[in-house]
Formats: C-alpha cells, structure tokens, sequence
C-alpha cells in the first residue's frame, strides 16, 4: 500500500507539472492575442483619424467650389 501510495503522489504531481505547463502556454498565447488586439485598435484610430481628414478636406474643397 505504501508503494501504491507513493506511485500516485508521483502521478498526481506529473500530471500537476503538465497541467501547469499548459496553462502557463495558454496565458502566453492570451497575451500574445492581447498585444494583437492592442495593435488593431491603435491602427483602427490612426485610420480613422486620417478618413477624418480626408472627409474634412472634401467638406472644404466642396465648400470652395461652392462659394466660387
């Protein structure tokens, strides 16, 4: 019984370094998604900003021929 005993200590803390293992590669992936995310969006508001340029400046060329 002691033998059997110590088996399953051993099993049980194999199994709780794979476990950890997973999960400490699975947070690295979550952070990596996260960083990517972070990207995307300060992208999305560069683009944005400059759409928004744009459009002011169609606004004002529409405004000059108007006026002309």
């Amino acid at each position: 019984p002691v033998h059997a005993a110590k088996l399953l200590i051993v099993e049980g803390r194999e199994k709780l370094t794979s476990a950890n293992e997973q999960q400490q590669q699975l947070t690295n992936e979550l952070d990596k998604l996260r960083l990517k995310r972070k990207d995307a969006f300060l992208h999305e508001q560069l683009i944005n900003k400059k759409l928004k340029s744009i459009q002011r400046n169609q606004h004002n060329i529409i405004n000059l021929i108007d006026n002309t």
